[in-house]
């Protein structure tokens, strides 16, 4: 099934990118593409979905693209969410995709530009999927294992410096975004003590050195005035599953 679920996303993609529509894969199947997921939390992920990232305006032509290749469209989800989000099904396979515009809007914004972003890559970065995790606020065990199995993902790439140093940069404009990824971390090192495969020592070295990163980061004055505030006032957005 898992396997099905990978082959589908992956030329939904190529069929966007053919018509000149910039996309990439996030969520749980780029998770399953960049780390050794079930070597660091020692099972197997679940995969229910697959979601993509495309550049805002080519919402239209990338659901009449998928259209003429057999996928069908909520036309429910096309009014609701105003193009930022859009449900599809696969009429063969039974496949779900979510078609996502950037920037991805969730319990904080993240930015996935093509500034950031290669167009030979068919995933986003690990810095940003990691990033799409820690800013889920009140995560599951499946968002604290995603976290886990990235941080060690991070931690194998040579420039993994520089991913935790892009994450501390976004947390660094946004007192709300720190908030939260800080929380998350907290969650993910305290779910990670009770995990036993060896690779899980690593990640949690690579989120401490998260946490130390961040918390030097350069704050604005704006960001410190928000600090004051703390908790107390809602720091995120409301997302409608």
């Amino acid at each position: 099934m898992i396997a099905d679920v990978l082959t589908v996303a992956y030329e939904a993609v190529r069929i966007l990118r053919r018509e000149g529509i910039q996309s990439w894969l996030f969520g749980g199947v780029a998770v399953l593409g960049l780390t050794k997921y079930s070597e660091v939390i020692g099972k197997q992920r679940e995969l229910k979905d697959v979601d993509v990232v495309i550049q805002r305006g080519n919402a239209t032509k990338a659901i009449e693209t998928l259209r003429k290749f057999g996928w069908l469209v909520s036309r429910r989800s096309v009014l609701l969410s105003d193009g930022r989000r859009v449900n599809l099904k696969h009429s063969e396979s039974g496949v779900l995709l979510d078609i996502y515009t950037n920037p991805l809007t969730f319990n904080h914004k993240v930015d996935v530009s093509l500034s950031v972003l290669s167009r030979d890559d068919i995933l986003i970065s690990p810095a940003l999927l990691l990033l799409t995790k820690l800013q889920i606020v009140s995560p599951g065990e499946l968002d604290l294992c995603d976290i886990i199995a990235l941080s060690d993902a991070i931690g194998r790439n040579s420039k993994w410096e520089e991913a935790l140093k892009e994450i501390a940069l976004r947390c660094a404009q946004s007192w709300g975004l720190y908030w939260t990824v800080r929380e998350n971390v907290r969650l993910a090192e305290e779910f990670g003590g009770h995990l036993s495969q060896p690779l899980v020592a690593e990640s949690m070295r690579n989120l401490k050195r998260l946490t130390k990163i961040t918390e030097e980061s350069p704050k604005s004055l704006r960001w410190h005035l928000r600090a004051l505030i703390g908790p107390r006032v809602r720091w995120y957005s409301e997302v409608d599953l």
